[in-house]
């Protein structure tokens, strides 16, 4: 057990030994996911040869294309890149989730199911992310390819699905969360990390503190992984505009 103290020396906080990421993970998810996410990047490996000289960049409401790109690596693997990004950050969001403690729990049983609740709630949005990326790195080979044209609008199609289903269930998981949240609110005692730790006041940065956030101060920089957040953050939207 891992205790903290103010200056006065009383005790503010304590942190019970960390929970596993695998104890709020599934073997079956992360298989789909991982499918979902890498089996595009062979699928155009194949195919490029076989691909347009311009590669779709933008679709619109009707699912027809509004931008084009130039045929390149950079283009053609641009979605599967992203894909992958965006799995990073939704994991590393959930790793997050899994090591946070906000302050001393009273009732371990309502902490636990908060944090099941949300892991869930990224699993699903991993899940969502995979399909709608992995139908949308297809269009391009569908797009391209004159024999498989008729399954550019089921592809498009999916993506749409993708993002309807993706928005019910966070509003599912985010009521659930809510009403969770609503009944421990009296029970947890939020705490500001103890100054030691503070980088000019501002940053917090503590090795020996498993959680990614913290109260108050958002990162923990003293935890590796949250290099890692931040750099998958700031790579998605250079991915984004990188066929311009």
């Amino acid at each position: 057990m891992i205790t903290s103290r103010c200056d006065n020396g009383q005790i503010v906080s304590e942190m019970q030994s960390s929970p596993s990421l695998r104890r709020y993970s599934n073997l079956s998810i992360e298989i789909l996911v991982a499918s979902l996410t890498l089996l595009p990047i062979f699928i155009l490996i194949w195919f490029y040869g076989q691909l347009a000289d311009r590669i779709p960049v933008f679709l619109n409401l009707r699912g027809e294309v509004e931008v084009w790109a130039a045929k390149s690596i950079g283009s053609v693997f641009r979605l599967p890149a992203m894909a992958i990004d965006l799995q990073l950050i939704c994991l590393l969001m959930k790793y997050g989730v899994v090591k946070f403690k906000s302050g001393k729990v009273h009732n371990e049983s309502l902490q636990d199911e908060i944090t099941t609740l949300t892991a869930r709630l990224w699993d699903w949005l991993r899940c969502l992310v995979a399909f709608k990326m992995a139908a949308a790195s297809s269009e391009i080979v569908f797009t391209s390819v004159e024999r498989l044209k008729f399954l550019a609008k089921p592809a498009w199609l999916v993506t749409w699905a993708a993002a309807f289903v993706a928005i019910v269930v966070a509003a599912i998981y985010g009521y659930r969360l809510w009403r969770v949240v609503r009944a421990q609110k009296e029970q947890v005692k939020k705490i500001s990390p103890a100054r030691e730790h503070l980088i000019g006041g501002v940053l917090y940065c503590n090795r020996k503190d498993p959680s990614l956030f913290v109260n108050t101060y958002l990162f923990n920089f003293g935890n590796k992984w949250v290099y890692l957040l931040l750099s998958s953050l700031l790579a998605y939207p250079l991915l984004v505009f990188l066929p311009g």
